[in-house]
């Protein structure tokens, strides 16, 4: 019982709350935003680099670089899915919040 003590002092900030939300989602979307960034640019790079290499490569090399590149695809796909729920969820708090 004397662990859940420090929650008290929180819940009697019903105020804050909402800053809360706002600081967290904040946080959540850029970091989100970023990582997307940084696989975007990463799939660039690689589909510019399959261009260069079907030119003149072993299929071999070509498959493992498409391998790699669908699997950034996907991994982008599912950040930007994330990223819609996180947007929704926040939607939904501040909706919720007017009422």
């Amino acid at each position: 019982k004397g662990h859940l003590s420090g929650y008290k002092s929180n819940s009697s900030s019903k105020e804050s709350q909402p800053k809360r939300v706002e600081e967290v989602y904040g946080a959540l979307k850029r970091g989100l935003d970023e990582y997307l960034e940084v696989h975007q640019t990463e799939l660039d790079k690689l589909t510019s680099q399959l261009k260069d290499m079907k030119r003149n490569s072993r299929l071999g090399v070509l498959y493992d670089l498409d391998k790699q590149i669908k699997t950034i695809e996907r991994y982008v796909r599912r950040l930007e899915f994330h990223i819609s729920k996180v947007d929704e969820l926040y939607e939904a708090f501040c909706i919720q919040r007017r009422l």
